[in-house]
Formats: C-alpha cells, structure tokens, sequence
C-alpha cells in the first residue's frame, strides 16, 4: 500500500529529500541456500566532496545529543556549536515548502520517525573517493553543506555563492 504511495510522492516531488529507493534484491547462494536481501539507494551524500561532520537532525532537543565517541552529531550538538546555514531566502522557501511536502505524506502513513541528514565539507579536504557524483557548486566557496533529509541529496553550500538542490529521508 506505501509503494504506490511513495512512487508518486517522488514523481510529484522531484527534489524529495526523502530516500530515493532504486530497488529491492534477494540473492540465493546456491550451495548453502541461504538468501541475502538488499536494496539500492541513491547517495545520502551525493557529492565528489568529502564530508568532513554529520548531523542527524529530527527538529526536537529530548535526547538529542551524540555520545561521546559518536561521530554522527545529534540536534542539542548543533545548537551548542552555533551552527547557521545561509542558503538565501528563495532556497529557504523551497526547502521549507519540500520539507512540509515530505513530513505531510509521511505523516499521512503514520511514519512519524523523522529526521534529515546534514553533512558539512570543511572546503579544505580533497574530493573524497566514496563519493562519485560531481557538486555543482562553486568550487573555491569555504563551506560547502550536503543533506539528506533521510540522508540524502545534493549539495548546499554556506554564504552567498551558487547552490544546488537538497533531499531528506525517513
């Protein structure tokens, strides 16, 4: 019933932030017969650039912090940096507008758990080799920030320079 559902949300919505599925596999390996399952996913960080800090952000501050060692940051943890993002007032509306999209349909079928991937590129480290998808951005920018609102998407970047388009997940 969700497929159906979340197939047109996606072509409805083409810069959904939400995961972008590609398929779901079973693999039998014939001599011991057991069966493997996967699925394929575009990129959370679809981007050349190294993602050098994550965020797993779900908009609420109730045990919203990272344990000590954890490298994936939490929303209490961006709040105490004094992170801000500045993607101009015309981005800032169309993530908003996608954000309401995204959180309306999920909510629609009862998936409640939410959150949305944010990656940052420090502007200093070399192009990662994980990352295969060339950024759009301006390359001398100093920031560059990557999301994916279920970990997904294109890449941001910080200031006044030219930027590209974001994603979410579930």
């Amino acid at each position: 019933d969700i497929l159906p559902k979340y197939y047109r949300h996606l072509k409805d919505n083409p810069h959904s932030f939400l995961t972008h599925f590609y398929g779901m596999y079973r693999v039998k390996i014939p001599e011991t017969s057991q069966k493997i399952y996967f699925c394929i996913m575009k990129s959370v960080f679809c981007t050349k650039l190294e993602i050098n800090k994550i965020w797993d952000l779900k908009g609420s501050t109730q045990g919203r912090r990272a344990k000590p060692g954890e490298t994936v940051k939490k929303d209490l943890d961006i709040l105490e940096e004094g992170k801000k993002i500045y993607v101009g007032e015309n981005k800032k509306l169309a993530i908003m507008t996608q954000l309401t999209s995204d959180t309306s349909f999920l909510s629609g079928l009862g998936i409640m758990d939410y959150s949305m991937l944010l990656g940052e590129h420090d502007g200093q480290s070399e192009p990662s080799l994980r990352n295969l998808k060339t950024s759009e951005t301006d390359e001398s920018a100093s920031t560059k920030v990557t999301s994916n609102a279920q970990h997904q998407r294109q890449s941001y970047q910080f200031g006044d320079k030219r930027h590209t388009s974001l994603t979410e997940s579930s």
